[in-house]
Formats: C-alpha cells, sequence, structure tokens
C-alpha cells in the first residue's frame, strides 16, 4: 500500500481509521455529500475491531510517513475490547505506544461505549445510562431512525420466502438494518441523521456528558459515551494546520 501523500494545494482533511465493516464506511463516506465535513478515510481499515489495534498502528504509520502534519482519529466500538483481558492489554498497549502522538494531538482516540450507534442516538436524545450491548442501542434508536429505510426484498431466494410472512418494514429487526449494506448504500439515512441540526445537538451532546463524567470519575464504569464528536469538533482547527 503506498503511503497516502502530502496535499500540495488547499487544507489537509482529517484522516478517519475506523473499524466496522458496512455501518462506519458509508457513515464517513456520506458525511461530505451532507455536511460541511470532508475526511480523508484512505486507507481503509474498517474491519473486525477485536484486532483493531494491529491494523490501525499500520495505517498511522503510514499516514504520517505522506503527511507528518496529519490529523488521525481512530473510531472503534468499545464493547470489542471492554472486559476482554487481552484486548485490554493490547489497547494499552497501543497507547502506550502512541502517547507522544496522542500529547500533541496528532492522533485521537475516538471510542463509544458501547458502539457507534450510540453517537446516533445522540442526535436525538441525551440520554446518559449505560447500555450495555449494542442491541441495546439499537432498539432504543429505532423509534428514532426506522423510519428513515423503506423495505427492501431480500436478494437471496431463501430470505425471501423467510421474509413473505413478515414483509413490513415494522418486522425487520432494526439491529440488521444498520448492518446491512442493501439499506445502508444510498446514504439518505446519514443525510436524514444530520439534517435539521441534529448534528450539531449530537457533538454538544456527546462532549457535555464526557465533560461530566469525567468529574465524577465514571467514563467507563456506569454510562454510555463517546468521543465521536471529536473530528467534527476540532474539524475548523483540523484543516487550519500548516
Amino acid at each position: 500500500m503506498e503511503s497516502p501523500k502530502a496535499r500540495d494545494l488547499g487544507p489537509l482533511y482529517p484522516f478517519i481509521i475506523s473499524g466496522g465493516k458496512v455501518t462506519e464506511l458509508i457513515y464517513f463516506r456520506e458525511i461530505e455529500n451532507f455536511t460541511q465535513y470532508k475526511f480523508n478515510i484512505e486507507p481503509r481499515y474498517f474491519g473486525d475491531e477485536s484486532n483493531y489495534v494491529d491494523k490501525f498502528q499500520k495505517h498511522i504509520d503510514e499516514i504520517l510517513k505522506g503527511s507528518p502534519e496529519a490529523k488521525i482519529y481512530c473510531v472503534f466500538d468499545w464493547d470489542t475490547i471492554y472486559g476482554k483481558i487481552n484486548g485490554q492489554r493490547k489497547h494499552r498497549s497501543f497507547v502506550l505506544e502512541n502517547a507522544p502522538l496522542i500529547k500533541n494531538k496528532t492522533l485521537f482516540i475516538c471510542r463509544s461505549m458501547p458502539c457507534i450507534e450510540y453517537w446516533f442516538l445522540l442526535h436525538f436524545t441525551n440520554e446518559m445510562k449505560l447500555f450495555p450491548t449494542c442491541g441495546k442501542i439499537t432498539k432504543a434508536l429505532s423509534s428514532y431512525m426506522q423510519s428513515y429505510f423503506t423495505y427492501k426484498q431480500p436478494q437471496s431466494e431463501a430470505a425471501r420466502l423467510k421474509m413473505e410472512q413478515a414483509p413490513t418494514k415494522s418486522t425487520i429487526n432494526f439491529k440488521n438494518i444498520l448492518k446491512d449494506k442493501n439499506y445502508l448504500d444510498d446514504g439518505i439515512w446519514v443525510k436524514k441523521l444530520c439534517e435539521d441540526g441534529k448534528l450539531e445537538n449530537a457533538i454538544k451532546n456527546a462532549e457535555e456528558n464526557i465533560t461530566q463524567l469525567r468529574k465524577i470519575h465514571s467514563l467507563e464504569v456506569d454510562h454510555s459515551f463517546s468521543f465521536v464528536y471529536l473530528p467534527f469538533k476540532n474539524y475548523n482547527d483540523d484543516i487550519k494546520q500548516k
């Protein structure tokens, strides 16, 4: 893989390195189409977050080799790491190895507890309680976002036969919709998620929650949280970097 080339003219847009094979990839890809934010999402990782530290480091090194002044945001679901001894050990090593980059605000660790869907929920409501699983989040999120999607006929014959007994969108598991490229790929859901000030609302909610949780020292104990607000919050400063 070739190193990303340093800019010749204009701003160097922040880099997003993310876990997730479908939802995150389409979300960050479509943000550019419907908002003022532009991100570099190459080289793409967008894979199994349980192994993210091994993959992220390679891409961080590649980006900084080509663009030493780059700003890099590592986005991943914390439920793939939290509570797993080996995963937490790797995470600590990853943070320690990159401590100088984190300290000088070149690299930002943007984890969401339990998953990026909590970041989506903050667009609608400022809910701070702990959602222990992604399934709990998507259940709460469905009342806000399920109307963003229309029923799509399953592609495979087996799936079509199964869905004949329940062919309306209200019967489709919303968690499955948010992992299904067939529903997500047109990007309209990202447009609807960001419009009418909802993105700005999410940025505000996420930052205020983390500030409050840090004061009571319970960031990872009793509450959900998301640092995905950081690439948006820092955006104007990042693109001004020379």
